[in-house]
């Protein structure tokens, strides 16, 4: 297989931003254990961009990801850097057909102000069939090539990131994060700031989240730690844990047809609750002042009362219980 190398390139954004390009592509086998198909891998582009002396540091970074398949690792990084590394991941049956598949998968950064995006395009070309680009993009054919990507981000920084089918892990950021992803996995970590995702399938994993929470969802197992702000999750089928310190005036909502809800507090938390099932069981491990109670529906306080909790499942358990 061939190998490139290209040329540095630098240039001043509008924001003042160094913009280093460093482009280089190397191919290399790497047996994924199919017999049919081999997986390989391009280092395709590094780009880093680094604060001008004129950038004010405190100024947050808005990072805009539309991206279909891969990875996405995102870390937080003191330096005031943003990095980017992108690898693409190709199945197919030879080299040559490798080849070929990555060179029509394109990454983009475009950089306006304080916003950078990062876009993964699936470049089109005369006289191809329907045949290939469904190789490209992984639609209904054993061929296919993917976009994964490494990228470190100054602290105080918002994210929005839209995908398809994507593994999202977001750590140690400052900042809104915003994602939109149809089928995978999120994972967050010692976020501040408030997290909103909206993923139809797959997982959804938050932990030490400072801050206001929102999920929606379709079929997702979703499990949250959080140590401060308000909580809105909707699932239609999953299961649902929350562990969180109940430290905001406003409301906790937690709603999930077919799966169950466990909802884990303080010790000395204080809160107003509700919890509903239709053909589930509720319990509380914890001492309640029941307001109202059925074998559907339990509503009461707890300590001195406080934010309200909403716990609801069509057919699966409701717990509410300390830690």
């Amino acid at each position: 297989m061939r190998n490139w190398e290209g040329k540095t390139v630098r240039c001043a954004g509008r924001a003042g931003v160094v913009l280093i390009i460093l482009w280089f592509t190397v191919g290399r086998p790497v047996d994924s254990g199919q017999a049919a198909d081999k997986e390989y891998s391009f280092d395709y582009q590094r780009y880093s961009f680094e604060h001008h002396e004129v950038v004010t540091v405190t100024k947050p970074v808005l990072l805009d990801l539309q991206l279909a398949r891969g990875k996405v690792n995102i870390t937080g990084s003191e330096n005031g850097r943003l990095v980017i590394e992108a690898v693409k991941r190709v199945y197919a049956a030879t080299p040559t057909e490798a080849e070929e598949i990555a060179n029509h998968i394109d990454i983009k950064v475009d950089q306006s102000g304080r916003a950078v995006r990062i876009q993964t395009d699936y470049v089109k070309v005369a006289n191809r069939t329907p045949s290939f680009w469904r190789k490209i993009i992984g639609a209904g054919a054993d061929s296919y090539g993917i976009v994964d990507y490494t990228i470190q981000v100054p602290v105080a920084t918002d994210i929005h990131v839209n995908g398809i089918d994507l593994e999202i892990d977001v750590s140690s950021i400052e900042g809104e994060i915003t994602i939109e992803n149809e089928t995978g996995s999120t994972h967050g970590e010692f976020l501040v700031g408030p997290v909103t995702i909206r993923q139809e399938t797959g997982n959804i994993n938050l932990e030490w989240i400072d801050g206001d929470i929102r999920v929606k969802s379709t079929s997702c197992v979703i499990s949250i730690h959080q140590v401060r702000g308000a909580l809105d999750v909707t699932t239609h089928s999953g299961n649902v844990s929350v562990k969180t310190e109940l430290n905001s005036p406003r409301d906790y909502f937690v709603e999930t047809v077919s799966g169950s809800i466990t909802f884990l507090v303080p010790e000395i938390a204080s809160g107003i609750l509700q919890i509903k099932t239709r053909s589930g069981a509720l319990q509380t491990d914890m001492p309640v002042t029941i307001r109202s109670v059925s074998d559907k529906c339990l509503v009461g306080k707890f300590g001195r009362g406080g934010p309200r909790i909403t716990l609801t499942s069509a057919s699966g358990d409701v717990r509410v219980a300390r830690y």
